[in-house]
């Protein structure tokens, strides 16, 4: 039918804000893109700029509950850059497709445009924690067999989520923002990222429907994984955990080994006052009479020292085996540190081993994924191929059975199909 048309929500995609721009320089080297073609932007924010505007009041409160300055965040939106598991900001592709017989659209580059810019400003009812930084419309690249140019438009957004009790209060976060919007995963074939996706796909087909067109096909639908790629995927979601597991116990061991280090000086400081008085007293029969010392602050109570100490004898063996067991604390301590160090070290390496097994499997679901994917279009191409072979042989007899030229009994059955489409909506 003439009002039958296709759609696409495609999100995940690699945010390319120079391309979406339309920057000269970028799009030289892209051939499908007609440099003399139509395109708008509806909305652009550098990044950094809106990690600004949306997470600097939550840094700022963070930076001030912190004692110490390497525990600060000088800059957020570096952090999210150097994270291997979050983009900065995310991007959904969205879409209306289909040609008439003659190759050009099925919706009119005004209603898809109405309609596309219907659905953006709807966005922010819908996704209160997908703030939105980027809208390009771009009507200039050519898709399909007979070249023909469609609207879509690249939705920029950065997730927003809230009510964290460990680092900032507000944080960039896909997984928190989703969760926040009511969606949560139930399995590996039901995450809460593939539920929004169906969301947003069933709005956009709404709102086609409403302007006169009937939505065919969607992109929501997903092959299910087969058995050994689910075991992959269940693999490497145990590698994060593990991985995770690792992270904490280096963070737990670091927070230690500064807690030591800083006994560790307090505990030298203590010796070297010890030393001091010792060495200036002199051994007489029952006392221990310190020599005339200058005054000077102890390191330890900020209080200046007597210029004259007396000392039993007792006292006098009660501090040199404190001091003998200082120097074994200090000794301890130094071997925990070294520890400490090399465990840091062997968590250091495992979670390296980690990162390249998790590339790993990502690669071999991905390739796995693709050959899905090619095995589903080869058989939808198979399909067809059968489907117009049946047509052409079935056109062929009813052509030989009619009498009638091939051309006549075309129009015949076109007449006929449009009659039956007519009383079928009539009493509708």
């Amino acid at each position: 039918m003439e009002n039958n048309v296709t759609i696409s929500t495609h999100n995940g995609s690699q945010v390319a804000r120079q391309h979406n721009l339309r920057n000269p320089k970028v799009i030289a080297k892209e051939d499908h893109i007609d440099p003399n073609g139509h395109f708008e932007v509806w909305l652009d924010e550098d990044p950094r700029n809106a990690y600004e505007r949306l997470f600097g009041k939550s840094v700022e409160e963070y930076n001030e509950r912190q004692t110490r300055e390497d525990r600060k965040i000088t800059d957020y939106y570096k952090q999210i850059c150097e994270d291997k598991k979050k983009k900065p900001v995310y991007e959904l592709i969205i879409g209306i497709y289909g040609k008439k017989a003659d190759g050009t659209p099925i919706c009119s580059k005004n209603d898809g445009k109405r309609i596309l810019r219907a659905f953006v400003e709807d966005w922010e009812r819908r996704n209160p924690q997908l703030k939105l930084c980027g809208l390009y419309y771009h009507c200039d690249e050519s898709v399909g067999v007979n070249g023909s140019q469609v609207g879509h438009v690249h939705i920029d957004y950065i997730p927003v989520g809230d009510g964290f009790t460990r680092g900032m209060g507000m944080q960039s976060s896909l997984s928190r923002a989703l969760e926040q919007q009511g969606f949560e995963s139930q399995g590996l074939n039901n995450t809460a990222q593939m539920q929004w996706e169906s969301r947003e796909n069933q709005f956009l087909a709404t709102l086609c429907t409403h302007a006169g067109f009937e939505v065919i096909r969607g992109n929501g639908n997903k092959e299910h994984l087969d058995t050994a790629t689910y075991k992959k995927v269940k693999e490497l979601e145990d590698l994060e955990k593990r991985e995770a597991a690792l992270v904490q116990s280096i963070a737990e061991k670091e927070q230690e080994y500064l807690e030591l280090q800083d006994d560790f000086e307090t505990l030298k400081a203590k010796k070297s006052l010890s030393q001091s008085v010792l060495e200036a007293c002199v051994e007489t029969d029952l006392n221990i009479e310190a020599k005339i010392i200058p005054a000077k602050k102890n390191p330890i109570t900020k209080q200046e020292t007597p210029e004259l100490v007396l000392l039993k004898k007792s006292d006098y063996d009660l501090m040199n085996k404190r001091i003998g067991i200082t120097d074994w604390i200090i000794k301890a301590l130094k071997e925990l540190k070294h520890t400490g160090e090399k465990l840091t070290r062997e968590l250091n390496q495992r979670r390296r081993v980690a990162e390249l097994q998790e590339r790993a499997n990502s690669a071999e679901i991905e390739a796995r994924a693709a050959e899905v994917e090619l095995a589903n279009a080869k058989a939808e191409i198979a399909d067809l191929q059968q489907q117009a072979w049946e047509q052409q042989e079935w056109m062929e007899s009813q052509v030989t059975r009619s009498g009638k030229s091939i051309w006549e009994f075309f129009m015949d059955f076109i007449t006929k199909q449009h009659e039956r489409e007519y009383f079928e909506r009539d009493e509708r």
